[in-house]
C-alpha cells in the first residue's frame, strides 16, 4: 500500500501548510480562508466486532452512530486515540483520506458540493486542496449520507 505521502506527491498535490494550528475544522477553516465545510475530517471509527472504519466527513458535519452502524451492519464504536495512531501511524487531528487500511471507507455526500476540499496531510498543521471528485477516488470510498 502507499504511504499518504506517496499518494499525494504521484497526484501533484500540493501540501499547505499553516502556521496556525488547524486541529479542529474551524480552525483549519479559519486558516485557509474556506468554508468550514470544504474542510475534510477523516475520521476513524471500529465496530464492536472489531473492523476498522474511515469516514470522511465534512467539516461543519459529525457523523452520525446510528447510519453509519447501518452501513456496515455491526455497532460503531469510537475508538481511543491510541487504536487510530496504531491503525493510521498519525495522531488525531491529522489523519489523513488515505495511506493506511481500514475495513470500511465512507465519504460525506455533502463534501462533493465543494469543488475543492481540503483534507490533512499528515499533522495538525497541514493540508492539501484536492478535487472533491479526485478524492473519493483516491480514498476509495463509498459517498453516503452519514450526518447526523
Amino acid at each position: 500500500m502507499k504511504t499518504y505521502k506517496e499518494i499525494i506527491k504521484e497526484n501533484n498535490l500540493e501540501v499547505i501548510v499553516s502556521q496556525h494550528v488547524t486541529k479542529t475544522a474551524e480552525q483549519a477553516a479559519k486558516a485557509l480562508e474556506c468554508f468550514v465545510g470544504q474542510i475534510a475530517k477523516s475520521l476513524i471509527f471500529r465496530t464492536k466486532s472489531g473492523k476498522s472504519i474511515l469516514v470522511i466527513c465534512a467539516g461543519n458535519h459529525r457523523v452520525s452512530f446510528d447510519k453509519l452502524s447501518s452501513l456496515v451492519n455491526d455497532t460503531v464504536i469510537k475508538p481511543d486515540a491510541d487504536y487510530v495512531k496504531e491503525l493510521t501511524g498519525l495522531s488525531i487531528g491529522g489523519i489523513t483520506p488515505f495511506g493506511y487500511y481500514t475495513d470500511y471507507q465512507f465519504f460525506d455526500e455533502d463534501l462533493l458540493r465543494y469543488g475543492f476540499v481540503f483534507p490533512s496531510a499528515g499533522d495538525s498543521q497541514s493540508c492539501f486542496e484536492v478535487d472533491s471528485n479526485l478524492l473519493v477516488e483516491l480514498s476509495g470510498a463509498k459517498v453516503v449520507d452519514i450526518k447526523e
